[in-house]
């Protein structure tokens, strides 16, 4: 099963509007947050 994406909860014609005004970044690195949640488990 996989896992559900926003496209998936707004439907098409929202998320077309939103992409519309939106302008694509890549992010290249770690992620923070990932990190610090594993050291807090452990």
């Amino acid at each position: 099963m996989r896992e559900e994406t926003l496209g998936d909860r707004i439907g098409d014609r929202m998320w077309s509007r939103l992409a519309e005004m939106c302008i694509e970044m890549n992010l290249v690195g770690r992620d923070l947050r990932q990190s610090m949640k594993k050291a807090r488990l452990g």
